[in-house]
């Protein structure tokens, strides 16, 4: 028991740590005048060298592999899964058909789920810290509103080249398709929050009841279909640019621009 909570004190102590020194990073970036994107790449540079830092040393000092013992136990969380379906009377065919889905959207990336947790924490890590900057300092980091946020082609044309990664594995080989299949999961992410934006974007413009947009937001992402239309909306604004954002050539993006923000009677806004 004792042991238990000691480990629990050292576990709790080296997350406030963790993000004790990623805030002191993004605080110092954003004094220094940097940019959201700056900012939240410093934090992201931060969190990677530091977890891969954890993984090697666990690995190499204690002797323990992280990573195999996490596809160890989605491997048994699976066969549980297997088991279960046999006794319901699944055929050989739909056993077979699970297991290649398990492999395809957990296994092969379960990196790429790591990545995309890790980018999330960061991102709310950087919203305590500006918000600490604004009220401390009187500094505020700008970041377009969440209904303009959108990518640039350069990042569709990314994703072209992963899918192509992933689909080659014929000629590329296994590493590179799985490679790439972790960069278009990681993008497939990042567009379901562009397309999210879309939506947003006319939900406020229309002026729809809060509940309402809550419950939305909630159908979109429990329902699997709305969310792959969000991901698809995000993708396709890109070229669309459905909120009509003007794109302008500030910081060398062509997606920045002006737009009025729904809801809001003047005022420029950015895009991402």
């Amino acid at each position: 028991m004792l042991s238990i909570v000691l480990n629990l004190i050292i576990s709790f102590t080296l997350l406030l740590i963790f993000f004790a020194v990623m805030g002191l990073i993004m605080m110092s970036m954003i004094r220094k005048g940097a940019s959201w994107a700056g900012v939240v790449g410093s934090g992201l540079a931060y969190a990677v060298i530091a977890l891969a830092l954890f993984y090697f040393g666990v690995k190499n000092i204690l002797g323990h592999d992280i990573g195999a013992y996490l596809y160890a136990e989605l491997n048994n969380n699976l066969e549980t899964v297997i088991e279960h379906q046999e006794k319901r009377g699944a055929s050989a065919a739909q056993i077979e058909s699970l297991k290649n889905r398990f492999d395809l959207l957990v296994t092969k990336t379960l990196p790429s789920w790591i990545f995309v947790s890790v980018l999330f924490m960061v991102f709310l890590n950087y919203f305590v810290v500006k918000t600490i900057a604004l009220k401390r300092y009187n500094i505020d980091n700008r970041i377009p509103p969440f209904p303009l946020w959108r990518l640039n082609e350069r990042a569709a044309w990314a994703v072209i080249l992963l899918l192509a990664l992933a689909l080659g594995e014929k000629y590329l080989g296994s590493r590179a398709a799985v490679a790439g299949l972790n960069g278009v999961f990681i993008m497939a992410n990042i567009y379901f929050f562009i397309g999210l934006a879309v939506t947003s974007f006319y939900l406020m413009k229309y002026r729809v009841a809060f509940p309402v947009r809550v419950f939305l937001y909630m159908l979109i992402v429990f329902v699997g279909s709305l969310t792959l239309i969000m991901m698809l909306t995000g993708i396709l604004d890109t070229w669309f640019n459905f909120r009509r954002i003007e794109r302008g050539k500030n910081n060398g993006s062509d997606t920045e621009g002006k737009h009025q923000e729904p809801g809001q009677s003047g005022g420029d806004s950015k895009g991402l």
